[in-house]
């Protein structure tokens, strides 16, 4: 299916939004990705295809939305992050993927590291949407505070208390927030509940601790759903 790209926005310092239009009905759950294929003689890239989580939700009927994260040394992410301009088509396949949010009636944490912000957007975003009634809760650690992806957003949703949100940066000595990683202690000190479903997304070291530190304070394994990038 190709969709015409209508905005392009940067969100942090090698993040890019990209929105497309839907002309025709687009279903899937949050949480979820879809393909991009890649062709372009020019820039040596011939039938390359790259997965990206939908940030926008699926109650949103006229445009998808993804973030597109710079990677100079990979030739067809670093294409679409510096080339693609507003007109442009993109050829998508999808939906994709088994991070799924259908846990609809339990308190919701979402645990995300760098670009492994994307699917959860999808899913509060579709959460506040729905008015679903229960706690949603989001930790987010980046090395920087401009390498956050949608950081006024949730702020903003922190601040008329629809989302809980706890921000953590692991390499800026200037930052006067939360610092450090997300370890056992400072998930103790910062959970609001232990109940519910706990999604956690993000590099595969962090996984592994993330999903160590949540079993030893009491979480079931079967509450913790896990996506590594």
């Amino acid at each position: 299916m190709k969709l015409s790209i209508n905005a392009l926005r940067k969100e942090g310092s090698a993040i890019k939004l990209i929105r497309m239009n839907l002309k025709n009905p687009f279903s899937f759950l949050p949480g979820q990705s879809i393909s991009i294929n890649v062709h372009n003689l020019e820039k040596n890239i011939i039938n390359q295809k790259r997965y990206y989580s939908l940030v926008s939700s699926p109650t949103q009927k006229d445009y998808l939305e993804l973030l597109v994260k710079d990677n100079p040394t990979s030739l067809v992410a670093h294409y679409l992050y510096e080339n693609l301009a507003v007109g442009e088509e993109l050829d998508i396949e999808g939906p994709y993927g088994k991070l799924c949010l259908t846990q609809e009636h339990a308190p919701l944490t979402f645990i995300a590291g760098g670009s492994g912000i994307a699917p959860f957007i999808s899913m509060i975003r579709y959460a506040l949407s729905k008015n679903l009634s229960v706690p949603l809760t989001l930790f987010y650690s980046t090395k920087r505070i401009d390498e956050a992806a949608f950081y006024d957003e949730l702020q903003e949703l922190d601040k008329e208390h629809k989302l809980t949100y706890i921000h953590t940066l692991t390499q800026d000595p200037l930052w006067k927030g939360n610092k450090g990683r997300l370890t056992k202690d400072f998930l103790s000190q910062h959970l609001p509940v232990l109940q519910g479903f706990f999604f956690i997304c993000g590099s595969q070291e962090m996984i592994k601790d993330t999903s160590r530190a949540l079993k030893e304070l009491g979480v079931q394994e079967e509450a913790i759903i896990i996506e590594k990038y």
